[in-house]
C-alpha cells in the first residue's frame, strides 16, 4: 500500500502561503521583518521535499524517471515564462536595441527565471541534474561537502556579505552576481537542501530524531536572533540565507514526517491532493496578481496586500486545478471508449 503524505502536502500549501507573504509584506516594520524572516524557511522546505521524493530514483540510478521529472518542471517553467512575457511585456521590451533586449531575456531565461519567482523552477531542473551526477559519481559524503562549501559561498554573497573586506573574493562574488543573479537564488544555494531531503529519506532520520518540537523552538529563536543581529549590524546584503536555516528547515520537515502517522485531520486528508496542486499554482500565479493589484488599487506592501493577493491566488489556483482536472477526466473518458 502506497504511503500517503497528507501533512507534507499541507506543508507545501503553507510554504506557498509564506512565499506570498515574502513578496507582499513590508519588511521595514519589525513585525513585517519578523514575518519575512520566518517565511524564509518555505523555499528550502520545497527543495527538501523534492529531494525526499526523488531519493530512491537517484540511488537506483533511474535516470529515466529523474529526467522525466526534470522535463516536467522545465515545461512548466517554459509555459509560465511565456505567460509572464505576454502579460508583463514592459518588463522585457522597451524602446532601444531589440537584439540587446532579446539577449537579456535569454540570459534571464537561462539563469534567473524570466520573472523573479521563476528562478525556483529552472534552479530545480539544474540542481537535480547536478545532484544526480555528483551522488552517483562521487558518493553522498563528498557531494555533501561540496554542497556545504557552495552554501558557505552563498552566505558570503547574501546574509554575511558585510563581513567581507575589499578583496578578490568580494570582487569575484560581485562579478558572479552581476552575470548570474543573486547568489541566494542560483543553482549553488539549493543543493544542500535537496541533499537534506535525500538523507532524511535514505536514513529514516525522522524515526531517529525525537523531541523535535523542542529543537525547533530553540533553533527558531536562534534563527530569528541571527537575522536581527545581522540587520542591526548592517551586515546583510539580503536575508535569504542563514547559518541556522541549515538546521531549522530540516527540523520542520522531520517534525511533519513524524506527525504524518500520528495526526489524522479529516479536512487535510480529504483535500491533500488539492492542497498539493494549489501550492504550486499559488506560487506561480501570485506575482502576476500582485502586480495588477498594486497597479489598479495602488496598495503598498502590507498585510492588506498580502490578504488580497493570497485570497485571489487561491481562487485562481483552484480554477486552474479544476480546469486541468476537467481536461484530464475528458481525456480519460475518451481513451476508455476507444
Amino acid at each position: 500500500m502506497k504511503k500517503e503524505y497528507n501533512l507534507v502536502n499541507f506543508l507545501k500549501f503553507i510554504c506557498a502561503v509564506l512565499v506570498v507573504l515574502i513578496h507582499t509584506v513590508n519588511r521595514e516594520t519589525k513585525l513585517g521583518y519578523l514575518c519575512l524572516i520566518t517565511a524564509r524557511v518555505a523555499v528550502p522546505i520545497f527543495f527538501m521535499i523534492t529531494g525526499y521524493f526523488m531519493a530512491e530514483k537517484i540511488y537506483k540510478k533511474d535516470y529515466e524517471k529523474v529526467n522525466k521529472y526534470i522535463k516536467k518542471i522545465f515545461y512548466i517553467y517554459v509555459f509560465w515564462s511565456v505567460i509572464y512575457i505576454l502579460f508583463v511585456p514592459q518588463r522585457y521590451f522597451s524602446q532601444g536595441n531589440i537584439k540587446g533586449q532579446l539577449f537579456e531575456l535569454m540570459r534571464q531565461f537561462l539563469f534567473f527565471g524570466t520573472y523573479d519567482h521563476l528562478w525556483y523552477l529552472i534552479t530545480c531542473c539544474v540542481a537535480m541534474y547536478i545532484i544526480y551526477f555528483f551522488i552517483n559519481k562521487f558518493g553522498l559524503r563528498i557531494t555533501m561537502v561540496i554542497s556545504l562549501f557552495f552554501y558557505g559561498c552563498s552566505l558570503l554573497g547574501d546574509s554575511y556579505y558585510g563581513i567581507l573586506p575589499v578583496c578578490k573574493l568580494k570582487n569575484f562574488i560581485d562579478t558572479y552576481i552581476f552575470y548570474f543573479g543573486e547568489v541566494w537564488n542560483s543553482f549553488i544555494w539549493v543543493l544542500i537542501f535537496i541533499l537534506f531531503g535525500i538523507v532524511i529519506k535514505k536514513y529514516n532520520l525522522n524515526k531517529k530524531i525525537t523531541h523535535g518540537k523542542y529543537v525547533f523552538l530553540i533553533v527558531y529563536c536562534l534563527f530569528i536572533l541571527e537575522h536581527f543581529i545581522l540587520k542591526y549590524l548592517n551586515i546583510e546584503r539580503d536575508n535569504n540565507t542563514s547559518i541556522f536555516l541549515l538546521i531549522l528547515a530540516p527540523v520542520i520537515f522531520i517534525n511533519i514526517l513524524n506527525l504524518e502517522d500520528k495526526v489524522q485531520i479529516n479536512y487535510i486528508k480529504s483535500n491533500a491532493e488539492i492542497l498539493k496542486n494549489l501550492s504550486l499554482n499559488i506560487y506561480l500565479v501570485h506575482p502576476l496578481i500582485k502586480l495588477y493589484i498594486i497597479k489598479f488599487l495602488n496598495i503598498d506592501k502590507s498585510f492588506i496586500l498580502f490578504a488580497i493577493v493570497l485570497s485571489l491566488s487561491i481562487i485562481v489556483s483552484y480554477l486552474i486545478y479544476y480546469i486541468k482536472k476537467l481536461i484530464y477526466c475528458k481525456q480519460k473518458y475518451k481513451r476508455s471508449n476507444l
